[in-house]
């Protein structure tokens, strides 16, 4: 998350060159591999949020078998206007055979400037971290109960809503 907030705060500049975006966004892929695209909006003259930066990490994209018209396809509307600075909002952008996860911040820029940092992100390790077999079944599941994480994948890729579920029921409460 402070990468991208950074990342972000930094590209929310205005003098800032392409050679030096070009670099920041090098090193937000190769430190994070697990990244598949990073866009970045600002607030300008207080009207709505206005995308300065499109990012895709092509050879994150190609190892999904998926191009940018895929990947398109698979977003999902933000709440841009729900975003505070430091809140983390995650969404379930699974196609029909990747599963990614939208992670979304808020973030008060230098200047003073307000914006939102979105990055789509393959969702393998968290995926992994509820993948072991037991007697319970852990999963994650946004706001709303949809699936963000589960051992059965294609729970994931359908986006599957659980809120029908007592304990996830109750936890949306």
């Amino acid at each position: 998350r402070e990468g991208l907030v950074l990342y972000a705060q930094q590209s929310a500049q205005l003098a800032r060159s392409s050679r030096q975006r070009d670099e920041a966004v090098r090193q937000i892929f190769e430190r994070s591999p697990d990244v598949v695209r990073v866009q970045v909006f600002v607030r300008r003259n207080q009207r709505r949020l206005e995308r300065i930066s499109d990012e895709v990490n092509l050879d994150a994209l190609r190892s999904l078998g998926l191009d940018a018209v895929d990947l398109a396809s698979q977003a999902s509307a933000i709440p841009f206007e729900a975003l505070q600075a430091g809140e983390l909002q995650l969404s379930n952008v699974s196609g029909s055979s990747a599963v990614l996860l939208s992670v979304a911040t808020g973030f008060q820029g230098i200047g003073g400037k307000v914006g939102a940092v979105v990055a789509e992100i393959r969702a393998s390790r968290l995926s992994g971290i509820f993948a072991g077999a037991g007697p319970q079944t852990a999963y994650l599941v946004d706001d709303r109960g949809q699936v963000l994480a589960h051992p059965q994948r294609d729970l994931v890729l359908r986006r599957a809503n659980l809120d029908g579920i007592a304990i996830v029921r109750d936890a949306l409460r």
